[in-house]
């Protein structure tokens, strides 16, 4: 049976865009990474169900796709990871699923124009879970990831030739672990840092983060794979750490999710700065009603402004499965948009890439008669209103594309403390007033059109997009 494999995005720029919502649908692949170019195109890699086949995708700022490359392998491969080489290539690594102690590791350097420059399939005598491959000034690789067995679980690195062929050194570092149901490793995250070539990388305890007392250990190394520093997290009965990222002034962020009460899925939202030396410096946590449930796609971006994006997708909801929150400096929230999914939910293997100050979520669903999504949305809405609802049935407009007279609905909407604000699909301000059930659009360009309703008594705000034609 052909199960349909979803991949949606959500961008965010700064300081808007002009692209209609662009639905994609791809069948059989489950894309688990991507990355931005330097053109501000998206690079997507994803595997099938049966594991043998992967699929490199590029598609444009817009949605369309630029080309796409399936790559067939002749044995089950775990290959998910894309990262930039120093030539303006591209590098996808990954590793065969194989017997305990013996692993085949993947690495595929391919052009811009989706051309497989060279394939390396080096072996290593150990178990590896790889995480991440990149690049040194000098043209080697370095390979990160977890190895070991039960009771010896160890984060390893291993540096390649430029021909990513001959090991040339490997170091295993043992990582604590006390959780009381397994004493394995899982692999999360790890950056670069582009300057000095340190790595910083976090892991967990476990794979699912649900085990008794499961922590999150961040690490950094130099590039000869020399430990720098290490850091335990240990905020909850659970912590699984979900990416790590650099900041402007070196220091380092970890955003994850904590659950606090044992032997449940409902989990908070973390955020954790360390300094770059590993110093935690602060950690704060992030309720909300309706987001106790299980939560993937987490991940964090610094604004120019110096303020934080913090993403995750929740399941189990039928009314909300993406929620953004706006961050100032110091980690405290200024602001939460929620993305309506029209009552569909239950992604799996939902995964958030922000970069470049644009916001990429990608995953994929098994339900029948479900779309991709690509939806552009100016961040000044989240910026200038009260916890934004996207597409909530609390607040219509229809016609909707409309030419003339425009019908909103919203309950008691000529009521006081109720405001209308329009926003251009840049996300410039072009109105503010008491909302009218009826609104004369004749006067606006065809475009596209951001309706923001504002109750001050629920301080709550609804968005709806509105297309304007001839």
């Amino acid at each position: 049976m052909n199960i349909i494999r979803i991949l949606f995005l959500i961008l965010l720029a700064n300081p808007g865009w002009g692209q209609q919502a662009t639905f994609l649908s791809y069948s059989g692949f489950a894309f688990s990474d991507m990355l931005r170019t330097p053109e501000h195109d998206l690079i997507l890699v994803g595997k099938n169900f049966s594991d043998d086949e992967i699929e490199l995708r590029k598609v444009s700022e817009g949605g369309d796709e630029i080309w796409n490359l399936t790559i067939l392998f002749p044995l089950d491969v775990n290959m998910a990871h894309l990262s930039p080489a120093n030539d303006h290539h591209f590098l996808l690594s990954g590793n065969f699923i194989q017997a305990p102690d013996t692993t085949t590791l993947i690495i595929i350097k391919f052009s811009t124009e989706g051309e497989i420059l060279w394939m390396s399939s080096p072996k290593i005598p150990k178990s590896v879970e790889i995480d991440d491959v990149f690049q040194l000034g000098d043209g080697t690789f370095i390979m990160t990831g977890t190895s070991g067995s039960f009771g010896n679980p160890y984060y390893s690195l291993f540096h390649f030739d430029s021909t990513a062929s001959i090991l040339l050194n490997a170091t295993h570092h043992l990582v604590e672990n006390d959780t009381l149901l397994t004493d394995d490793q899982n692999t999360r995250a790890s950056i670069q840092n582009r300057e000095n070539g340190y790595i910083t990388v976090v892991c967990n305890d476990n794979a699912s983060g649900s085990s008794i007392n499961s922590d999150a250990t961040v690490m950094q190394f130099d590039s000869l794979g020399e430990l720098l520093w290490k850091t335990k997290l240990d905020l909850g009965q659970s912590d699984d750490a979900r990416c790590v990222k650099q900041l402007k002034d070196q220091s380092i962020l970890v955003a994850g999710k904590s659950t606090h009460v044992l032997f449940t899925s409902w989990a908070r939202a973390f955020v954790t700065k360390l300094d770059d030396s590993g110093t935690i410096l602060w950690t704060n946590f992030y309720d909300s009603t309706g987001l106790g449930a299980p939560l993937f796609g987490i991940d964090i971006l610094e604004l120019t402004n110096g303020d934080l994006l913090l993403t995750a997708l929740k399941i189990g909801m039928p009314d909300y499965n993406i929620v953004v929150f706006l961050l100032d400096s110091l980690g405290q929230e200024k602001n939460r948009l929620w993305l309506k999914r029209n009552g569909q939910n239950d992604f799996s293997n939902v995964m958030v890439q922000v970069e470049d100050n644009q916001m990429a979520i990608a995953g994929h669903q098994g339900l029948p008669n479900f779309s991709n999504l690509l939806v552009l949305f100016p961040l000044s809405i989240l910026t200038n209103t009260f916890n934004p609802i996207i597409d909530s049935p609390l607040f219509e407009a229809f016609p909707n594309p409309v030419s003339t007279e425009l019908t909103l609905y919203y309950p008691q909407i000529e009521n006081l403390g109720l405001q209308l604000d329009i926003y251009s699909e840049t996300g410039s301000k072009l109105y503010t007033g008491v909302p009218k059930p009826g609104m004369n659009m004749q006067g606006y360009p065809t475009g596209t059109y951001y309706f923001v309703l504002t109750d001050y008594k629920k301080s709550q705000s609804y968005v709806r997009k509105v297309l304007k034609i001839k």
